[in-house]
């Protein structure tokens, strides 16, 4: 019996850590990636796809993709375009880029860490001839 100076010490029954369970946030998912640039040699001024898939749905669907693209001056890469391609409710995502100059390109692919998913990045490189 409680009284108005006492104090109750037992714990609520819980499901404690569980995630999803009464307040307690779900786990995140581990976020899965593919990454494709074709071709792999073009054309300067010609388009290149970018291309790929993020998962597991329906987690991931809706999420932003950066997508940083770089080319090779010297030993430095210097930013040449930054996009977002948003993943599709299949799961896929598409973007296209024409570099205007010659050389060696890296595309990076990012998926930021969210309260639902976790972080996940790839790197592709092409070359413009």
């Amino acid at each position: 019996i409680l009284t108005a100076n006492s104090t109750h010490t037992d714990p609520p029954q819980s499901c404690a850590t569980t995630p999803g369970c009464h307040g307690v946030p779900p786990a995140a998912v581990t976020t899965t990636m593919t990454l494709k640039v074709a071709p792999a040699s073009v054309a300067v001024n010609k388009p290149v796809k970018i291309s790929g898939t993020a998962g597991p749905l329906p987690a991931l669907a809706g999420a932003k993709v950066a997508v940083k693209i770089e080319l090779k001056v010297g030993k430095k890469w210097v930013k040449a375009k930054a996009a977002t391609a948003k993943v599709d409710a299949k799961g896929a995502f598409t973007l296209t880029y024409k570099p205007a100059k010659k050389g060696s390109y890296q595309v990076t692919a990012s998926i930021a860490k969210t309260s639902s998913f976790t972080a996940k990045t790839l790197k592709k490189t092409f070359k413009a001839k």
